[in-house]
């Protein structure tokens, strides 16, 4: 290793430690901001859970149908699956959501907010069949 070499190492070790001593001196670890970015991340997830929770519940209930939401679904709503939407309604499981899907060739991980116009209508519209 060549001098000039050694001496940039020594200099970017001494930085860094003075860097941690100021750090210190201050009473910070130098990770506030993330800290707190990472709390309101997990708060913003806590709350979409408790949502679509809440979404499903109304669901399971009859306050809501599927078709209703699919026609005006909320932010919340938008991450979710279809299967996963389709599967909260009583009498409807996996195989049933998947039965359906693959009859409008749709996938089972596809996402409520990622359909388009045309997909809408058709899961809508095979929802409010009688013989859906």
């Amino acid at each position: 290793m060549t001098t000039a070499a050694t001496a940039t190492k020594a200099k970017t070790r001494k930085t860094s430690k003075t860097k941690q001593r100021k750090a210190k001196a201050n009473g910070s670890r130098g990770r506030n901001n993330s800290d707190s970015q990472h709390m309101r991340a997990l708060a913003k997830a806590n709350e979409v859970r408790l949502a679509r929770a809440s979404l499903k519940r109304r669901i399971a209930a009859g306050e809501l149908t599927v078709a209703e939401v699919l026609n005006d679904y909320p932010a919340e709503a938008e991450g979710m699956t279809v299967s996963e939407l389709l599967a909260s309604q009583r009498r409807w499981g996996r195989t049933r959501s998947r039965k359906l899907l693959s009859r409008l060739d749709l996938t089972e991980n596809k996402r409520i907010g990622t359909l388009t116009e045309r997909q809408l209508s058709l899961l809508t519209a095979a929802l409010n069949a009688p013989s859906a």
